[in-house]
């Protein structure tokens, strides 16, 4: 994980033990593999490049086995590879920073996690999330 970031905390629920935040997260993942493949193409650049579907499925992508235990995903407030339908902001790209070609994945929007920790206790600063 390069980033996680939690945005706000929407709703704790203290008698089911449910947490919904907005969060944005970042995976990137080294692919030394595709810096061969892609070395020479107009896909080696510094610019972000999508992942479409036809190249996910065609292709083997370790960060796609990365998930979140939500309790609930809501499709209409996350973005993220769970997500059916074509999401107007990327979620899987290549970038490519001082020569090492990564895949980024981005998940990001109001998660639904369930928590094991107590809810009474405060401060939660000093409570692992």
């Amino acid at each position: 994980m390069a980033n996680f970031e939690i945005l706000s905390i929407q709703n704790i629920d203290t008698t089911k033990g449910i947490l919904e935040m907005s969060f944005n997260s970042k995976f990137t993942n080294i692919r030394r593999d595709l810096t061969k493949t892609l070395k020479g193409t107009n896909f080696y650049t510094d610019q972000l490049i999508d992942i479409c579907p036809e190249a996910r499925d065609k292709n083997n992508w370790p960060l796609e086995t990365v998930e979140f235990d939500e309790f609930k995903y809501d499709a209409d407030v996350r973005e993220g590879l769970k997500n059916k339908e074509v999401l107007a902001n990327p979620v899987f790209q290549i970038t490519i920073d001082n020569n090492l070609l990564r895949t980024l994945r981005t998940e990001k929007g109001v998660g639904f996690f369930r928590q094991s920790f107590d809810f009474k206790k405060f401060p939660f600063d000093t409570q692992k999330l």
